[in-house]
């Protein structure tokens, strides 16, 4: 998956970036309620969706209201736990804000660094409280497989690095 992302970042040429994972779907609406939050929000540095989760084989029932409104949440100063954990897909990102990231080659949880690494360069991340992104839950993908144990230990390998990054970039941490 790193290498896929990698790809795409280097070929990408938009003013925002978008990832989206082989299991999950993007509401037909999704991009133009981010380009509406944008637009009334032009200083923001990353625009936050929900993810709606949805059973493999079934329709996603989306759970978005027509109209949504913006919420500015300022990260310049504080790094708090509603946004320290953060899903990688949940997020639109200002190519500026990221550029010269790149995902850890071949690693499990390469999301996590990758999203530290933009959030301590972001200062305010517009939330818009619907659903953008359909994530299937299907058996046998890599998140869902009796390998917990596994998973569980990958992921705690990268979160040190991760509050390390947290910690270096001055910000107040949140404890939580």
């Amino acid at each position: 998956m790193s290498d896929a992302r990698n790809a795409g970042l280097a070929v990408a040429r938009g003013q925002w970036i978008v990832f989206l994972d082989g299991d999950d779907v993007f509401e037909a609406g999704g991009l133009a309620a981010i380009d509406h939050a944008i637009s009334g929000n032009p200083k923001a540095d990353f625009v936050r969706f929900r993810r709606q989760k949805f059973v493999d084989g079934e329709a996603v029932r989306w759970s978005c209201e027509a109209g949504f409104e913006t919420r500015a949440i300022d990260v310049s100063s504080a790094i708090t736990a509603e946004v320290s954990m953060l899903a990688l897909c949940e997020i639109a990102y200002r190519r500026d804000v990221i550029s010269g990231l790149r995902f850890v080659g071949r690693a499990y949880h390469e999301d996590r660094q990758f999203y530290a690494e933009a959030l301590v360069r972001a200062k305010t991340i517009i939330d818009i409280g619907v659903p953008l992104n359909g994530y299937r839950m299907r058996p046998g993908s890599i998140m869902h497989t009796d390998r917990r144990f596994e998973e569980t230990r990958r992921a705690i390998e990268v979160f040190p690095r991760v509050l390390k990054l947290y910690l270096e970039s001055g910000r107040c941490l949140d404890r939580r």
